[in-house]
């Protein structure tokens, strides 16, 4: 089975992920979650082409990129191209087999130099420096995990209920009525 490997380049830099044919990228529930707002739930899934790999989109949101071009079908990729999901961008870097090579792989995946360290409110965007846990800008939590938006409790806004609505508009209406008497006693 071959395995590909590919490098983030935003927002985390230099982190590796191999990845294989039916592997799925998205924000939830899949092999590579990316804590992005603008991936979908499923985002794009990668196909085994012949030796090489493919992505396809799962009808995303806002499309899966290749080379700044968005992907319609399967999209052969080869070293050096840029997938983007969202704002998350990876670059393709290499194939190597399972078992033999891809041992290697994951032995240099696994020993493989820390990105250059800065420090942490220099790396984390100024709305999210009190949103993130420090363990997650330094490596410790996922990253994903911490900025993964909240889930709907009840599964409907209040803003949809019917009985909001008409508390405001008798709010309103009250204070419409008040002005009007106020100002006939004058």
């Amino acid at each position: 089975m071959m395995e590909f490997l590919f490098v983030e380049e935003k927002p985390m830099t230099g982190r590796e992920s191999l990845v294989a044919s039916g592997t799925t990228v998205g924000r939830e529930g899949c092999d590579h979650v990316l804590p992005d707002p603008e991936v979908s739930r499923t985002h794009a899934t990668f196909r085994q082409v012949d030796a090489q790999i493919g992505i396809e989109d799962s009808a995303s949101t806002n499309g899966t990129f290749v080379n700044d071009v968005r992907v319609a079908g399967i999209q052969v990729l080869v070293p050096g191209d840029r997938v983007r999901f969202g704002n998350t961008v990876w670059r393709f870097e290499r194939a190597s087999e399972a078992g033999g090579a891809g041992a290697t792989v994951h032995a240099q995946v696994q020993s493989a130099p820390a990105p250059p360290t800065q420090s942490a409110p220099d790396r984390v965007p100024t709305g999210l420096r009190t949103a993130i846990p420090s363990e997650a800008v330094q490596g410790a939590l996922p990253v994903f995990d911490a900025a993964r938006p909240p889930r709907r409790i009840l599964g409907a806004s209040a803003a949809r209920r019917m009985e909001a609505t008409l508390a405001c508009y008798g709010v309103v209406a009250a204070t419409a009525v008040g002005v009007v008497a106020f100002f006939v006693q004058r």
